[in-house]
């Protein structure tokens, strides 16, 4: 990969990880307004929405973007 290439894919990153944590603010907020039988599904899409941004961030370390 060249140097643009490298750019370009940090750059995707970041803006992945920007709209991941907008989800992760949203779900959080829907935390408090669900029924507590619709809790679990949100609290297992923070999780998932957690891990995806662990994994988004680590590719930005790998780009030298942390």
């Amino acid at each position: 990969m060249g140097h643009e290439e490298l750019s370009t894919a940090a750059d995707l990153l970041e803006a992945q990880l920007f709209g991941l944590e907008e989800t992760l603010s949203i779900l959080r907020e829907e935390l408090t307004a669900v029924t507590p039988g619709e809790r679990v599904h949100v609290a297992r899409s923070i999780k998932d929405t957690r891990l995806r941004i662990a994994k988004v961030r680590v590719g930005l370390m790998l780009h030298g973007r942390a």
